[in-house]
């Protein structure tokens, strides 16, 4: 278990991450590989700043999905993008159907056109959308 001494260490140590990756316009870029690298070298062994290291990499390729696909992503309706935030939460085409008080199929087509907008093939492709763009 780390000491206080430690802990301030990782607090002084992280607190250059957030700099860093707007410096580098907010994804994944050499500094900040280098710098989660150096993070992980500098504190090898530690279970916890290996797993902060992981998720500070998955928000900056997260960072990196927005900035790729922002542009299909604003094709959406505010009525598509609706229905997305309901697929994130979770609801099928029924539930979904029955919170926007709409049909069944009304919901299948907006999600036709979602999937043709954001050129998206797999529920997989959907969940990245919905998870870089904050959808839940």
């Amino acid at each position: 278990m780390a000491d206080l001494n430690d802990m301030r260490t990782y607090q002084l140590n992280l607190s250059l991450v957030e700099p860093v990756a707007e410096s580098c316009g907010g994804f994944r870029s050499e500094g900040a590989c280098l710098l989660t690298t150096c993070i992980d070298v500098t504190l090898a062994g530690d279970e916890f700043i290996k797993g902060l290291t992981r998720k500070i990499n998955r928000l900056l390729d997260e960072q990196l999905f927005v900035r790729k696909h922002h542009q299909e992503f604003i094709t959406l309706t505010p009525r598509e993008k609706e229905v997305l935030c309901l697929l994130g939460r979770g609801l099928n085409n029924p539930q979904i159907a029955t919170q926007l008080c709409i049909s069944r199929k009304t919901v299948e087509q907006h999600r036709k056109n979602i999937n043709q907008k954001l050129q998206i093939t797999t529920f997989f492709d959907l969940v990245k959308y919905i998870q870089a763009f904050d959808l839940t």
